[in-house]
């Protein structure tokens, strides 16, 4: 969740106090949203920290793909990390494995727009397979048309954006546990 012109992209509610970097939140009462609101200002109790990992993986569970839609996650990705680095940092048991696996597998949530791009690209490419097994010429040339109307450079350039900020994450995750 980013801030724009000063105010929050969050184009959803969001669960909890919480609030947008740099930006108003959208349950801020001066964005038009919950007069009770108050900002999160990075105190955490370990129940709260708790309850919004135990949140994060009952989302990943839920999963069908590997790939996940931000907006499907109970807290914004900022949250979501600062908890499990805390409890990282407070808890380096036996759990930590599973934590960390849950930090970096958090760059796998993308925007509705990146994720549909995937969506449609994937689709398209079963549907290209599927004509090109019938090996009939225009079939063939029909899944070639289909294969160049579903923006692959640009489903390859989400995918690569993904997989560097995970290795990214897995690079601060070793730095943090030294392993």
């Amino acid at each position: 969740m980013t801030a724009i012109n000063g105010k929050c992209s969050a184009r959803r509610p969001l669960k909890g106090r919480l609030e947008c970097g740099g930006g108003l939140h959208p349950r801020d009462p001066r964005h038009g949203g919950d007069k009770d609101y108050r900002p999160f200002r990075g105190a955490m109790s370990r129940d709260r920290r708790r309850e919004i990992i135990s949140a994060y993986f009952k989302t990943l569970d839920r999963m069908k793909t590997s790939i996940g839609v931000e907006s499907d996650l109970p807290f914004p990705k900022e949250i979501i990390r600062v908890a499990i680095l805390r409890e990282l940092a407070e808890n380096s048991g036996s759990d930590s494995k599973g934590l960390e696996i849950g930090y970096v597998q958090l760059e796998a949530f993308i925007s509705l727009a990146e994720y549909r791009v995937l969506e449609d690209f994937m689709s398209a490419s079963r549907l290209a397979q599927d004509l090109v097994e019938t090996a009939d010429p225009t079939t063939i040339m029909i899944s070639a048309g289909i294969m160049r109307n579903a923006e692959g450079d640009r489903a390859v350039r989400i995918q690569e954006k993904i997989s560097e900020r995970m290795h990214e994450r897995l690079v601060q995750i070793q730095e943090i546990t030294g392993e």
